[in-house]
């Protein structure tokens, strides 16, 4: 028997982030100026944009992403989830964590290529997605399966 997916899931890539220091674990980058910017945008897209406010929020325990969504929409905080899984996941990591939401609005905030190959995957590469930092991607689920999902709108900050 089939787990459905989460009816909207909304996959956010984590801000621009400095590069590393010498000896710094690629998990432990911290957002750039930049990055805060683009978090101020999308946090001005989210309060725009009321529809887009998830039941649930699945983040990244690298710092950037922790950092985004902090920055993003601290109002989100007390319904998010931290996962060290979503760090360098790949679908096959990351689509059990979206049967686990079935019904509901998740927000996922990640790292390619892990995101970009999860949209690929549930529109059935139609239309790509580019997911750049600080990229936002709206899906509608119609069917719990490969190529089940419909690509809504996608944004850039």
């Amino acid at each position: 028997m089939l787990t459905p997916l989460p009816d909207h899931l909304l996959l956010l890539r984590h801000a621009q982030a400095l590069q590393a220091q010498p000896g710094q674990a690629d998990r432990d980058r911290a957002l750039s100026p930049s990055g805060l910017l683009q978090c101020e945008q999308l946090r001005q897209h989210f309060l725009q944009h009321t529809d887009l406010a998830p039941q649930v929020v699945l983040c990244s325990t690298a710092r950037r992403a922790r950092e985004t969504l902090l920055h993003t929409v601290p109002q989100w905080l007390s319904h998010s989830k931290y996962e060290a899984s979503i760090y360098a996941a790949t679908p096959d990591i990351l689509l059990p964590w979206l049967f686990t939401y079935q019904g509901q609005r998740l927000l996922l905030i990640g790292h390619n290529p892990g995101l970009e190959q999860l949209i690929d995957l549930l529109t059935d590469h139609s239309p790509a997605v580019p997911m750049r930092p600080a990229s936002l991607c709206h899906l509608q689920i119609q069917h719990p399966q490969p190529g089940g999902a419909i690509y809504v709108s996608s944004w850039t900050f």
